[in-house]
């Protein structure tokens, strides 16, 4: 079985990273292009990992519905506007 996660040996990501780029994500309104750049790691790689499709046991940040975005955006629990 392949190793996965920070267990392979070309891993430049960790669950702390993961969590960081994803909260990061949704506080600035980034790219993928622009997080894939900062943290050293492929588009598909930052893409993946910042919308959970890698790195499932990453913590993912609090989010609600921001209601004065007409449902379009969310928000971080503390209340900064996020487009995700």
């Amino acid at each position: 079985m392949p190793k996965k996660g920070v267990k392979h040996h070309f891993a430049k990501l960790n669950p702390e990273l993961v969590a960081e780029m994803r909260e990061k994500y949704i506080r600035t309104g980034a790219s993928f292009l622009d997080m894939s750049v900062e943290y050293d790691v492929g588009l598909n790689t930052a893409y993946q990992a910042i919308v959970g499709q890698t790195w499932k046991s990453a913590p993912h940040p609090a989010v609600k519905e921001c209601t004065t975005c007409h449902g379009a955006g969310r928000v971080l629990d503390d209340g900064a506007a996020s487009g995700l």
